[in-house]
């Protein structure tokens, strides 16, 4: 672990970000990634809990499972418009994201992508009230948005390709937004056929 390193400037040779590559650099408050960047591998900024802002440039097109999983001061981040794939808890246990756009062309948002916790005694849980999901997005994991507890309203493009909500049958009860508690308004997609358990599970509003 570099837990020494504050800031470093990606040169524009590079076309990607292995997994790990910046795994657990704890002090690590600023990163210039490239236009050269395509792809951030599975876990390459975990637990890089002192970055406040991440710019990613418009050539990625994919974010690898836990890329920026719980990067707890995480609090502004921009996902390209040339992003098409978005992995599982890549931003889970951000609880400082106070907003996401996601944009038009993506098409996964994986497992646990924008996740809180159960347990936000220990981890703050997101800030942002409003997602707007894509027409383009045909896939949404499970537990995606479970446990935003300040997500008050889920608007879903019209024209969406999303036909079911994914949810999971184990110990873990979750669905797509179980656990967003302060939710009160979704515009479903117009050609959904499935809302599969615990989709909603202790949205108590």
């Amino acid at each position: 672990y570099c837990t020494s390193l504050t800031s470093i400037t990606i040169p524009d040779s590079v076309t990607s970000i292995d997994s790990s590559a910046f795994y657990c650099c704890e002090s690590l408050t600023s990163i210039k990634i490239p236009d050269s960047v395509e792809s951030i591998g599975d876990n390459a900024f975990q637990y890089r809990v002192n970055i406040t802002s991440v710019h990613l440039p418009n050539g990625i097109v994919s974010i690898g499972n836990r890329a920026f999983y719980s990067c707890r001061n995480l609090s502004s981040v921009n996902l390209p418009d040339g992003l098409a794939n978005i992995g599982n808890n890549a931003f889970n246990r951000c609880g400082a994201l106070d907003s996401i756009t996601i944009p038009s062309g993506v098409m996964s948002i994986g497992d646990y992508a924008f996740a809180g916790t159960e347990y936000s005694f220990l981890v703050s849980n997101p800030l942002f009230t409003t997602i707007v999901i894509p027409n383009t997005v045909n896939h949404i994991g499970k537990g995606a948005f479970a446990y935003c507890t300040n997500l008050v309203s889920v608007i879903f493009e019209e024209g969406s390709q999303l036909t079911s909500f994914v949810s999971t049958e184990d110990w873990e009860k979750t669905g797509t937004f179980t656990g967003c508690s302060a939710l009160t308004y979704i515009q479903f997609p117009q050609n959904l056929n499935n809302i599969r358990r615990y989709t909603f599970d202790k949205c108590k509003s």
